[in-house]
């Protein structure tokens, strides 16, 4: 049976009234019956699986689905609807265990932090791209690694704070050369030079700007 309401609060006592489980179990079938409906195409319903395995309490699917439907809104400039779905995908990871998910949550750390760079809040930003670093660091991979310190930089430049600005792009540019792919590698030197213009190194500006214009030629950025 399909219920119309012609009122919200209507529709809010009568869902209200309905047992715990049984709304559970409800948006269960749902969602189950709209990733069966729309299986060639489910991009256009990837929000509202994310509110549906959301409400029905099952965290493997509420993970995929909000974290697509984040990268969506993410990709369209919807910042702020990004930073809102990457929240709800945190629940769901932390749920099923971050730690054993770590790339993941890397992936969604830097990612919340970029959109978060976009609205302006930096100080959030950086709290999530310290998290990322630390996960990337403790599993020693370095592409994440040069990839969260990077972001960092450009939330230190942003921040005013040139100097651990320049500590981070020295990272990448000193510590994970041999192993990063060149174009993280020219963002760091990028900044490195930006770092150094706003100090009034200008010498050494032109020479990082100089190295990351060569990387960039190198893989015809």
């Amino acid at each position: 049976w399909v219920y119309l309401f012609q009122h919200a609060l209507t529709h809010e006592v009568a869902y209200e009234s309905l047992p715990y489980a049984r709304r559970q179990m409800l948006h269960q079938a749902m969602a189950d019956w709209l990733a069966a409906r729309f299986a060639a195409n489910l991009r256009p319903y990837y929000t509202l699986l994310a509110y549906h395995y959301n409400r029905a309490g099952i965290h493997e699917e509420g993970l995929l689905y909000a974290l697509s439907a984040a990268n969506d809104a993410r990709d369209i400039f919807a910042n702020q609807e990004a930073a809102e779905l990457y929240k709800l995908a945190e629940s769901h990871l932390l749920a099923l265990g971050r730690e054993e998910r770590w790339e993941t949550a890397v992936t969604l750390y830097l990612s919340r932090g970029e959109c978060l760079r976009f609205l302006g809040d930096f100080n959030t930003a950086m709290q999530d791209v310290e998290q990322a670093i630390t996960l990337a660091e403790a599993h020693q991979d370095p592409l994440r690694l040069a990839q969260s310190y990077n972001l960092m930089a450009d939330l230190k430049y942003r921040h005013g704070s040139y100097d651990e600005m320049n500590q981070f792009t020295n990272k990448v540019i000193r510590e994970l050369t041999e192993q990063i792919p060149v174009v993280d590698l020219a963002t760091a030197y990028r900044w490195s030079g930006v770092a150094a213009t706003v100090s009034g190194a200008y010498e050494i500006a032109l020479e990082q700007l100089h190295h990351a214009e060569t990387l960039c030629y190198q893989i015809q950025n």
